[in-house]
């Protein structure tokens, strides 16, 4: 299988916050690795691929960032009621300067 990765990845097990695009609230848990493309979650949600979400987590200089995105693959967890879920952050220029933190938090912690 090839690699589909573009984007370094760093272990991040920090909790977050996951809500839709309009600021409703679909969870929180805590995230297993970070890119400046994306993040990987365990959720106890369900969340159906391509739904937009914007996900909050604490990176560098413990601030809180708060970056938009997409769903881009679920996953259930083997003999659990929890999922493993895949986000792509979008390239928008809402998210620029998040991005930006997290590629220089990668860089640092890699």
């Amino acid at each position: 299988m090839e690699e589909q990765r573009h984007f370094k990845r760093v272990v991040f097990r920090e909790p977050y916050q996951l809500s839709t695009c309009k600021g409703e609230l679909v969870g929180a848990s805590v995230a297993f690795d970070l890119s400046a493309g994306g993040i990987r979650l365990r959720t106890e949600e369900f969340l159906p691929k391509n739904s937009q979400v914007a996900v909050s987590f604490r990176c560098k200089d413990n601030r809180i960032l708060t970056i938009n995105g997409r769903v881009a693959w679920v996953q259930k967890v083997p003999h659990c009621d929890s999922y493993q879920a895949g986000l792509e952050f979008d390239d928008g220029e809402q998210n620029f300067y998040s991005r930006a933190e997290i590629r220089e938090f990668v860089n640092e912690h890699g």
